[in-house]
């Protein structure tokens, strides 16, 4: 995204980290931070998605990949882990070592995700003009 303000095809965009930081460096202008203040509960922001058929079908992966998830997050969110999560940041995403140490680590959850969680974040994304429809939440949870 950055590189598409920078290169003009868009005159602006959201970014999240650690591009933001990157952006910033390159010298972007931060024109707002709409997640700061709004989205800081501990909704469920970016989730995993497959489609009923795909989770139906292999159960025991899924299940398996949810556990994973919670517990390399909590590996990750742990604060004696995280100038290793930093270490890694560069080598994932491209930005400098200087970007990685610079950039805000994301809310990384370690319990599974409920609907009350999916509710608070589509509720305020409805709020926002994001989408026009009210969402179950519960039924988008693989259980």
């Amino acid at each position: 995204m950055a590189a598409a303000i920078k290169k003009g095809d868009i005159d602006a965009g959201g970014v999240v980290e650690p591009f933001g930081t990157s952006g910033l460096a390159d010298g972007l202008t931060l024109l707002g931070f709409p997640a700061a203040g709004f989205f800081n509960d501990g909704g469920a922001v970016g989730v995993w998605l497959a489609t009923d058929a795909w989770a139906s079908a292999h159960r025991d992966l899924a299940l398996a990949f949810q556990k994973a998830m919670s517990e390399s997050n909590a590996w990750a969110a742990a604060p004696a882990n995280l100038s290793k999560v930093r270490a890694e940041i560069p080598k994932i995403t491209g930005v400098t070592a200087a970007e990685a140490a610079a950039s805000n680590i994301p809310f990384l959850p370690t319990a599974a995700v409920t609907a009350s969680d999916v509710a608070s974040v589509a509720t305020k994304m409805n709020f926002l003009g994001y989408i026009s429809k009210k969402v179950d939440a519960a039924s988008l949870l693989f259980k």
